[in-house]
């Protein structure tokens, strides 16, 4: 999947999304750097970037305490948060995949079309649903044995062990790989 950036759009979508408000839609992105950022069409057509500073969150509101391994979890924090426009020209494709019941999931993806920072048209380029029937089964089947798996006390003791030579073996690996570089 990758790094990709969040859009919104004001704009009236070509497509019914029924009772939920298109405006409230995370759709994803490609089309610019990958990383995270917010765009948004507004509805007069043009668009927008979030433009934030980070500060440091004192350690102690940190969700985890220090010396924890997910310390470092929310550490930072958006401030100064404000929206700029941009002098887009070109096409942005944009898409969304959501969950349509409980065997079905659904791809909806739109062109936008943008010509010196203004809103030319927005295409609905692609659209379908997926039975997701036999997806789902196999999930259900993989769940069934990993619980089936956990009830058992030996294959409970055996993964430990098991997971104890890997980690021995790995470390040998490395000290023999060591070794051999040092030569």
């Amino acid at each position: 999947m990758g790094m990709f950036n969040n859009l919104y759009s004001d704009y009236p979508l070509p497509f019914d999304f029924g009772a939920e408000d298109p405006k409230t839609i995370d759709f994803q992105t490609k089309d610019f750097d990958c990383l995270m950022d917010n765009y948004k069409i507004t509805s007069d057509g043009k668009l927008i970037k979030e433009y934030s500073e980070w500060e440091n969150v004192p350690p102690e509101e940190r969700k985890y305490p220090p010396g924890d391994i997910n310390h470092f979890i929310g550490s930072l924090r958006k401030i100064n948060i404000y929206w700029g426009e941009i002098q887009y020209h070109g096409v942005i494709n944009f898409y969304t995949y959501r969950e349509k019941g409980e065997n079905f999931s659904e791809w909806i993806e739109f062109d936008a079309i943008f010509s010196h920072g203004k809103l030319e048209e927005i295409e609905l380029k692609n659209h379908y649903l997926d039975d997701t029937t036999e997806q789902n089964n196999r999930l259900k089947e993989l769940f069934a044995k990993e619980e089936y798996r956990r009830s058992k006390w030996y294959l409970r003791v055996y993964d430990k062990i098991n997971s104890k030579l890997w980690r021995i073996k790995n470390r040998l690996k490395n000290k023999i790989v060591n070794c051999i570089y040092k030569l």
